[in-house]
């Protein structure tokens, strides 16, 4: 876990919201949006009031582990210090402006052989232009050798830096193993199930686990963990097939035998329902709304009817549900007047092709077309005018779409 997902993780677990936080720091909301996400990091005054505020020690929110208790305890050993940790980005500084002033010096030098070349070759092309394509191509080379160099630089202080980052990861990270594994939802079932299990890196006698999953809106839903016989923990979790949890965070939670508790994300989904629910969408194509008065003292009179469209888009993935009906209602004044089946049976014709040496092959999406007869009714105006599709799945759910005139 880096400092950026630990600071989210910890004020998530203070109950703090970023602006909350953010007016007892004395720093913009964005400044903690920044920390979080990892795009830049708090400056070394702001870690002790960061650490404070989220109820540890600046040690502890750097690299995820506990101090030891006691005034004169030691830091425990695989601990990173402030200072080294101060220490080690002045040394990336250090080493960002060594690089500056080596890529100045060969671009320099570079700039010099390239004139010295460039008189050379205005010189010997008064005597031979077979020597000028010559020395052309010399500098062309050098030039390419020069660029190589830059980029073996580059490359190798990206490796550094990115072993650097991932040492800190490692070694702040509570976990020693994760594993998960998705279910099939079933026969028409509302949920995705979720088997997870961990092993954490320091087990003590005594530990419990508990998993927590953070949807993108709706309330979180923690689910205890059970031992495995071992020193790991093992959970079954239900993921809603809701629109709040198309974005969701799976943590993980340790409490020690003295009740301290350390947590720690295992998992992040996004547009995680669509994998699993078609999108459904209709809308009118060849559709007549029209009025005419019948007299001075009457309702107006609408004609209403004619044909629409409605497009479905399967889940991605392979075991995804398929459409296996569909139908739509012309809603006017707030009354079902016509119903209208739409034939989707292409979908199944897809589904039910598969023998042994040709697996089945699934139907992504396409667009449907079906009609209302047109009539007349009398309604106040075009807002009274809906059309409400119904897809029915092969598990048994049924998708809806409207469209409000």
């Amino acid at each position: 876990m880096t400092i950026g997902e630990r600071i989210g993780a910890l004020r998530r677990a203070a109950g703090l919201s970023q602006e909350r936080l953010a007016e007892q720091l004395g720093v913009s909301r964005q400044a903690i949006g920044k920390w979080e996400s990892g795009s830049s990091l708090p400056g070394v005054d702001n870690l002790q009031e960061l650490a404070r505020a989220l109820g540890v020690s600046c040690d502890e929110l750097i690299t995820g582990e506990k101090a030891p208790s006691g005034e004169d305890a030691e830091p425990a050993e695989g601990t990173v210090a402030l200072e080294s940790v101060r220490a080690l980005l002045d040394g990336q500084a250090e080493a960002q402006q060594r690089t500056g002033r080596a890529h100045r010096w060969v671009a320099a030098a570079l700039a010099f052989l390239a004139c010295a070349a460039a008189a050379a070759c205005v010189f010997i092309a008064v005597h031979t232009s077979g020597r000028l394509n010559y020395f052309s191509n010399k500098i062309g080379g050098l030039e390419a050798a020069v660029a190589g160099l830059d980029s073996t630089i580059d490359s190798t202080i990206d490796a550094r830096v990115a072993g650097i980052e991932n040492s800190l990861q490692q070694q702040a990270s509570l976990i020693a193993s994760f594993d998960f594994h998705y279910g099939s939802p079933g026969w028409n079932a509302a949920w995705v199930p979720l088997s997870v299990s961990v092993l954490p890196k320091a087990y003590q006698p005594g530990m419990s686990a508990a998993f927590t999953l953070f949807p993108s809106g709706g309330d979180a839903v923690i689910v205890q963990g059970n031992p495995d016989g071992g020193n790991g923990f093992g959970g079954e979790l239900k993921i809603p097939l809701e629109a709040d949890y198309s974005d969701f965070i799976l943590s993980v939670s340790f409490t020690g035998p003295d009740g301290s508790v350390q947590s720690e994300e295992l998992l992040r989904e996004t547009d995680f329902v669509r994998g699993y629910r078609a999108l459904v969408q209709v809308a009118p194509r060849e559709f007549t709304i029209s009025h005419s008065a019948l007299g001075p003292d009457t309702d107006q009179v609408w004609r209403v009817g004619g044909e629409f469209e409605l497009s479905i888009e399967r889940g991605y993935q392979d075991t995804s549900p398929y459409p296996v009906a569909a139908q739509a209602d012309l809603v006017v004044g707030g009354k079902v007047v016509q119903t209208a089946e739409v034939d989707v049976s292409l979908f199944s014709d897809f589904a039910d092709q598969p023998s042994q040496d040709e697996p089945a092959t699934f139907m992504s999406g396409g667009s449907f077309y079906a009609s209302f007869e047109i009539g007349s009714y009398e309604i106040a105006g075009p807002d009274e005018v809906e059309i409400i599709a119904r897809v029915t799945e092969n598990t048994g759910s049924v998708i809806t779409a409207s469209h409000h005139f």
